[in-house]
C-alpha cells in the first residue's frame, strides 16, 4: 500500500498520464521505479516502456511456490468437499440412470481438466529442459 501511495505521490503529472495511457504495458512495479527517478526523467522513462516494455521474466521461485500453494489449496478444497459427501453416498447410489450419468460426466470433466493441466505443465517443462540443454 505504501508503494502505491509513493508512486501516486512522486510521479509527475506527465508521467502519470503516460502510464495511464499505456494501459497494462507498464506494471505497478515499473511505475514505482519510475516514481523514484528525478522528475525530469520520469516522462521519458515511461514513454520508453510504452514503446518497448521489458520482456516478461520467467516466473521465479516465489511465483512457483505461490502457484503450487494455490493448486494444493484448490485440490484440498475439492478432496474435502468430496469427502463431505461420503456420508450421503447412499443418496447418490439411489439416483436414476440419467442422474448417475450426469454424476459420472461431472466427475469425468474434473479428472480430465486435471489430467490436461498436468500434461500441459509437463509439456512446457520438457520444452524448458530442452532449451537448457542447448
Amino acid at each position: 500500500m505504501e508503494q502505491l501511495v509513493q508512486t501516486a505521490r512522486d510521479l509527475t503529472p506527465e508521467a502519470k498520464k503516460t502510464i495511464r495511457d499505456a494501459g497494462d504495458k507498464i506494471s505497478k512495479g515499473a511505475a514505482l521505479k519510475i516514481s523514484r527517478l528525478p522528475p525530469d526523467q520520469q516522462e521519458e522513462a515511461a514513454a520508453v516502456l510504452t514503446i518497448a516494455p521489458p520482456a516478461p521474466k520467467r516466473q521465479g521461485m516465489m511465483d512457483s511456490e505461490s502457484a503450487l500453494s494455490e493448486f494444493k489449496a484448490l485440490c484440498a478444497r475439492y478432496v474435502s468437499g468430496i469427502e463431505a459427501l461420503h456420508h450421503r453416498a447412499d443418496i447418490f447410489a439411489g439416483m436414476t440412470i440419467s442422474q448417475f450419468d450426469a454424476l459420472g460426466d461431472s466427475a469425468y470433466s474434473v479428472t480430465t481438466a486435471i489430467k490436461e493441466f498436468f500434461e500441459k505443465v509437463h509439456e512446457i517443462r520438457h520444452e524448458m529442459e530442452k532449451e537448457n540443454e542447448s
